[in-house]
């Protein structure tokens, strides 16, 4: 019985890398999208829901895999925004791909994250259309999408993350040659 489980979850884990690396996951959520809901298992072993966070605080919700090198350039960035930000209701949470809370502790450990991780999150990366990856989705505290990044675009990053606690930068002045 256990072993057919065992073989159950693979088969599903293994359809869902194929639909990502196929490109056969869901279609891309969009701006003004309700952000679907999910739960996770954390590398702490604790529960964690996106909707435990509607209406009280504002989402970076950020995709990543150890073997991608824009995540790790972009990991460092996620624990600053996260120290910044914290206070002023905007709460990081990173899903990682990866299918061992071995393997998705690595980054958080390396770069000494104190956000909430959530192990194992392809079945949530489909939900989110990701592809590709790192794909960040900023959620205001409604629960909807604001905003999606593809890529790794570290001032793109943070303006989207200050522009979830009502304060976007001023426009930057450009030069006309």
């Amino acid at each position: 019985m256990m072993r057919k489980a065992l073989i159950a979850g693979r088969i599903a884990a293994l359809g869902a890398a194929v639909a990502l690396a196929t490109g056969l996951a869901a279609a891309p959520l969009k701006a003004g999208k309700p952000a679907p809901d999910f739960t996770g298992v954390t590398t702490e072993g604790k529960k964690l829901s996106l909707s435990q966070f509607r209406g009280k605080s504002a989402v970076l919700l950020s995709f990543y895999s150890n073997s991608c090198p824009a995540c790790d350039m972009e990991f460092p960035q996620l624990r600053e925004l996260d120290r910044k930000y914290r206070e002023q209701g905007v709460q990081i949470i990173a899903v990682n791909l990866d299918r061992s809370r071995r393997d998705a502790l690595v980054f958080p450990r390396n770069y000494r994250a104190e956000f909430p991780v959530v192990v194992n999150g392809s079945a949530i990366a489909e939900r989110y259309g990701v592809q590709p990856i790192p794909a960040n989705f900023l959620i205001d505290k409604e629960g909807r999408v604001v905003e999606r990044m593809d890529g790794y675009n570290g001032e793109e990053l943070e303006d989207g993350v200050r522009a979830l606690t009502g304060k976007p930068r001023a426009p930057k002045e450009r030069k006309v040659i």
